[in-house]
Formats: structure tokens, C-alpha cells, sequence
């Protein structure tokens, strides 16, 4: 989705930055000043973050356990084997689009983040 088509859905607020290839444009989601948006020219919206609030179609949202992560997303698994940092970062395909994916960190068996990115977001990571 380019910038132009996200400001259409009348979800986000207006965008900040210089429109680039890489994320150079931020905007936040109508609602949660938090939840960023980040897109650039060549790839348009790469992030989507989660805030408290937010609930993915199947239901998993920051505070849910990582049971019902499992088990909404037999995929999801700890990103690094060794997990040096402790933060349980996963990353699952989203359901119906093979072009994005949710990452989500897990701390005491919750999710502490989330966030909807493109397949090739070149944000981070």
C-alpha cells in the first residue's frame, strides 16, 4: 500500500518526514498517537506497530499469552535459537498474506510487542 492509499483509509494522521525509498515517512494510527506507521516510495507502508488496544484478526494483541500466540499461529517461533537478549522475538507469517508477517517480542509469557510489517520492510532488522 503506497502512502497515498494509506492516508485514503482515513485510519492514520498525517505523514512526517521526506518521502524516500527506505522508511523515511511516519505517521501514527487515528487513536494511538503511539502506533507508528512507517512507509518509504519504493515499498510504501512497511510498519505497522501494535498498542494496547490493537488486536489482530485472530485476536492476539499486546497483554495475550504466548499460549494463545501459539495457538492462534502454529508458526510463530523465537526468532534466534540462543534468544541472547531474552525478548522472545518471533515472527509469523500473517494469515492470507504471504507478503507480511507479524513480529512479536514475548516477556513473562505475554506479548510486550507487536507489529504488522511487510515481507521486505527495510525499517530495521
Amino acid at each position: 500500500m503506497t502512502s497515498k492509499q494509506a492516508t485514503a483509509t482515513g485510519m492514520i494522521t498525517k505523514w512526517e518526514g521526506t518521502e524516500e525509498a527506505k522508511c523515511s515517512l511516519y505517521s501514527s494510527l487515528k487513536g494511538y498517537p503511539d502506533a507508528r506507521v512507517a512507509a518509504g516510495s519504493t515499498q510504501g507502508v512497511q510498519v505497522i506497530d501494535g498498542r494496547p488496544g490493537l488486536r489482530t484478526p485472530e485476536g492476539i494483541g499486546i497483554g495475550s499469552s504466548e499460549s494463545a500466540v501459539r495457538d492462534a499461529y502454529s508458526g510463530w517461533k523465537v526468532a534466534a535459537a540462543d534468544d541472547p537478549v531474552g525478548d522472545h522475538r518471533g515472527f509469523v507469517k500473517v494469515p492470507g498474506n504471504a507478503d507480511a508477517y507479524y513480529r512479536m517480542m514475548i516477556k513473562n509469557k505475554k506479548v510486550s510487542e507487536l507489529a504488522l510489517e511487510s515481507a521486505d520492510q527495510s525499517c530495521y532488522e
